[in-house]
């Protein structure tokens, strides 16, 4: 049974109904569809749609559908009231002129926190770095050369930690040191360079008797000698041949560089006055390098 609010009191009652039963009010007729057709905007009531179309003779298929299409909406709901697109306003010249302000304030916000980041950032790197210094400045008055003597790796990989202090030096370039921090790199500079004379020589003293060992079977001599053992000779029948002594030559060569040997010499009986020999353009032994696919930088 349909059921509409009673106008006085507002509680549900049947349309059809002549007195409100609650309140006792009474009742114009149909005034229960009125209500409904009002709230419906207007428009006639699904039940007055059909009895109009059937008294009018228009009750087609296409009617129908209609028909029960409406009768399946809900009576009671609302269209939705369609929304003009409104444009926006139009800013003024000083709300354009306020806009822009607020975005480069925004921009250099976000530039002054980039730059605080990327400060942070290289105040840690090089506070990292300096400790990393020092840490190898307290290692120079330990540096034992008998660790790196004896065998062929040994004897290459001092030249490792002495490519390690050359590195450091050269990264010194990427921070923005104090008038501290350039004194102790400096410092350790200083103190890389010197552990390098000391142990160098000695190295190239140690490397004559390491190869008179290795070369003994094959009825080769060797022998480092001069001015900070910065020569070395080997002595044997094979270096009769000049092939020999290429191959020989070629094989050792980088190892002759990086020991920072002067001179090579080859001779084919150890009392022969003549003898073949080559010169080694490398670096000094107070040199800082960089080694690299056979060459090699010297800082400055």
């Amino acid at each position: 049974m349909a059921l509409e609010a009673c106008p006085a009191c507002n509680k549900d009652i049947s349309i059809k109904a002549r007195n409100c039963p609650n309140c006792g009010e009474p009742l114009k007729a149909n005034w229960g569809r009125e209500i409904a057709r009002r709230r419906h905007g207007g428009r006639p009531t699904k039940f007055q749609s059909l009895l109009v179309a059937v008294m009018l003779g228009t009750l087609v298929p296409g009617s129908i559908l209609y028909g029960f299409t409406y009768f399946s909406t809900d009576e009671g709901s609302e269209r939705p009231t369609a929304q003009m697109a409104i444009p926006p306003r139009e800013l003024t010249p000083e709300e354009k002129q306020a806009k822009a302000k607020k975005a480069a304030k925004e921009r250099e916000q976000a530039a002054k926190l980039q730059a605080d980041e990327r400060a942070r950032a290289e105040h840690k790197e090089r506070k990292a770095y300096l400790v990393r210094v020092r840490r190898e400045m307290n290692s120079f008055e330990t540096f034992d050369v008998s660790k790196f003597t004896g065998t062929n790796f040994g004897f290459l990989a001092v030249n490792t930690a002495f490519q390690v202090w050359a590195s450091m030096v050269e990264e010194a370039k990427g921070f923005s040191l104090g008038p501290e921090g350039k004194a102790l790199v400096e410092q350790f500079r200083e103190g890389a360079i010197e552990v390098q004379k000391r142990a160098l020589p000695e190295i190239r003293d140690a490397y004559g008797p390491h190869m008179r060992e290795l070369l003994w079977e094959k009825n080769l001599t060797a022998k480092t000698f001069g001015d900070g053992f910065q020569t070395i000779e080997f002595v044997g029948g094979v270096f009769a041949a000049n092939r020999n002594m290429k191959v020989f030559n070629d094989e050792l060569w980088e190892t002759f560089r990086i020991l920072r040997f002067k001179q090579v010499r080859y001779k084919w009986f150890k009392e022969a006055t003549e003898y073949t020999y080559f010169d080694i353009d490398g670096p000094d032994d107070g040199d800082l390098v960089v080694w690299g696919d056979g060459t090699f930088r010297i800082l400055k």
